[in-house]
């Protein structure tokens, strides 16, 4: 009598899966596994500590969210945060930074709803150092001729629905507010290299699974005066109306300039020609100035409209996108930054390479005569050019050696006598190890 005929399980390593299960499989796994860490649940994933995380990324749409966390190289797991938070976390790793992902209240946009989604993350994660306002908004056409699909990155954000009201006009009040040093610094690093991240973007958009950039037949600009009621459907515009522009690639371009940001949508071409005569814009937003009253923070904007009455929503996924692989080519010049007593901006760095690369460097410090002077470093430390005048002690603190610069011509090191010891005792130490000298 034959056997029966049986099935695969999971007893027989040994045997192949038929061509036909395997491309199944393969075809499962390009559609819904990108790695298995990103498509691990938060179930599964280890909760984290709050205090390594440096980056703040906020996002105001459910788009710019999904558009964030693409962008992610890793995810991380949950954490624990307060009752009174009510924000929804999404935590993972962009190069060397770890960053978290906030987004505001389903229909909650708008400056008041951003400073409040601001507030609760950063008291559940004091050791953010930079604060992203990333997503969509609405371009100011001018000189610098912006197309849909651009981005336009804030050097200052201005909040134009402050207003000062005279006998025959309103005067917009609004007050720039610049990011945080740190983000200023990398920016001007960030334009230098401009061309290249230009490109690296457009690359970063065609490897993200499932983009699709919209025709670029769609990004049409009519003039301040064509407006129409929002039950008309635009195509029936009259094309007479359409400004000509020179032509240019499809690829998205970056602009750098003032951001205006209120807490309505702005669908009126003249009203928008008119807060950018007032207040020399490239864009207009709803959340940007918010997040500034908790934190200062760097505004990327994907252009999605015109801030006109022709606003729709076909160029909106592509604006998000955009925007948000401008922010990841932005985080790749930056250096890591911890505040005092945070862990290590970075987790993905084995430890012998962390002890390796000094975080703190010393050089050029000069002392008078009879000075005393402690630097403590909670890291490693690289210390060069150090000169110290007559009976002057320097002491330069890590973890495990104390550096004795003193005013001799040779600089001698020592052991800690404790780790944890105060500045007093260390110092004592070292006054110690001067009268050895």
């Amino acid at each position: 009598m034959p056997s029966k005929r049986r099935g695969r399980s999971h007893s027989d390593p040994d045997r192949s899966p038929t061509p036909s299960a395997e491309r199944k499989r393969q075809k499962y796994e390009k559609e819904h596994v990108d790695s298995s860490e990103l498509c691990m649940t938060d179930q599964k994933r280890p909760k984290v500590h709050l205090g390594k995380y440096s980056v703040g990324w906020i996002c105001a749409l459910d788009i710019e969210l999904t558009a964030a966390e693409s962008m992610l190289d890793a995810l991380h797991g949950t954490c624990d945060q307060d009752t009174h938070d009510s924000n929804t976390y999404i935590l993972g790793s962009i190069g060397q930074h770890n960053v978290v992902l906030a987004c505001l209240p389903n229909d909650g946009a708008g400056n008041n709803n951003a400073a409040i989604v601001a507030t609760h993350l950063r008291r559940t994660f004091p050791s953010i150092t930079m604060m992203l306002m990333v997503g969509i908004g609405g371009g100011v056409p001018g000189p610098h001729n912006p197309h849909l699909g651009d981005v336009v990155i804030g050097t200052k954000v201005i909040q134009y629905d402050l207003v000062k009201s005279f006998d025959d006009h309103i005067q917009l009040k609004g007050i720039g507010r610049r990011p945080d040093p740190n983000a200023r610094t990398a920016l001007t690093r960030f334009k230098a290299g401009h061309e290249t991240h230009q490109k690296n973007i457009s690359n970063i958009l065609q490897h993200l699974k499932g983009y699709i950039a919209p025709d670029p037949a769609l990004d049409v600009l009519f003039c301040s005066s064509c407006e129409y009621p929002s039950t008309q459907d635009c195509e029936f515009c009259d094309e007479h109306n359409h400004i000509r522009r020179a032509p240019r690639s499809a690829e998205p371009r970056i602009h750098y300039g003032k951001i205006a940001s209120g807490n309505r949508v702005v669908r009126n071409a003249i009203e928008r020609d008119g807060i950018a005569e007032e207040l020399d814009v490239l864009c207009i937003d709803m959340e940007a100035a918010g997040v500034m009253d908790s934190f200062p923070c760097l505004s990327i904007r994907g252009l999605s409209d015109y801030a006109d009455s022709h606003k729709n929503d076909v160029w909106q996924k592509c604006a998000a996108n955009t925007a948000a692989a401008c922010t990841k080519e932005f985080l790749a010049i930056v250096p890591p930054r911890t505040i005092p007593g945070s862990i290590c901006a970075s987790n993905n760095t084995p430890s012998s390479a962390r002890q390796q690369q000094p975080r703190i460097v010393i050089r050029n410090i000069k002392a008078g005569d009879w000075s005393h002077q402690y630097f403590e470093a909670k890291e490693g430390s690289s210390i060069s050019d150090i000169s110290a005048g007559k009976n002057s002690v320097q002491a330069f603190g890590s973890k495990d050696i104390i550096q004795i610069a003193s005013g001799l011509p040779t600089t001698q090191n020592i052991e800690s006598p404790d780790a944890d010891d105060s500045t007093d005792q260390l110092m004592d130490e070292c006054a110690s190890a001067y009268a050895r000298c």
